[in-house]
Parts: C-alpha cells; sequence; structure tokens
C-alpha cells in the first residue's frame, strides 16, 4: 500500500523527467485530471484510491475503512481461553460458588 506522499513524489519525478501527464495518468491507470487533483493532495475518490492503492476513506467521516472480511483479533491470554472453554453451566456453578464463599 502507498501513501499519499509517495503518490505525489513518483509523478513530481516523472514531470521532472518531462513526461506528460497523460502518460503518467496511463502508467497509473488513472484518468488524466486525476492527476492534477493528486498533486494538489486531494482525496481522489475510493475506487481510484483502491487502484491507485491508497487507503480507502470514508467520503463522510474521513475515516480509513478497513478492508471487506478482514477481521482483527487480539491474541486471548491463557486464563481467557481457558474460561471461553468452560461450558456455559460450569461457569455459573463456579460464579454461584464464589458468591457463596464472600457471605460470612
Amino acid at each position: 500500500m502507498t501513501t499519499p506522499r509517495e503518490l505525489r513524489l513518483l509523478i513530481q519525478k516523472r514531470r521532472s523527467e518531462r513526461i506528460s501527464d497523460s502518460r503518467i495518468a496511463k502508467e497509473l491507470g488513472v484518468s488524466t485530471p486525476e492527476i492534477g487533483r493528486l498533486m494538489k493532495r486531494k482525496y481522489p475518490g475510493e475506487k481510484v484510491a483502491q487502484k491507485l492503492g491508497l487507503p480507502i476513506i470514508c467520503h463522510t467521516c474521513h475515516r480509513k475503512v478497513s478492508k471487506l472480511g478482514e477481521k482483527t483479533t487480539t491474541p486471548l491470554s491463557d486464563c481467557q481461553r481457558w474460561w471461553r472453554g468452560l461450558s456455559r453451566a460450569d461457569r455459573d456453578r463456579m460464579i454461584q460458588n464464589l458468591f457463596e464463599l464472600e457471605l460470612p
């Protein structure tokens, strides 16, 4: 995945090599006016951003959107895995025993 800054630097480098915007656009697989928008630091839109490898940003809240189907899970500790491995009845029984022990 590239960043917008890396993309701008690439376009600047290609322009310094005297390559036209239309040829740069053809190499990147986008329309010619999109090159000008990218250089003005405008967000290109979801489809173009995906094509360029940029992070997709929500058009309403301007936050990064996670990829579809991508789940981030945190690793569980040993005690959490053990607790979740118990049946519901066993868990309820253990909690009930704890409450009974605490009453003096």
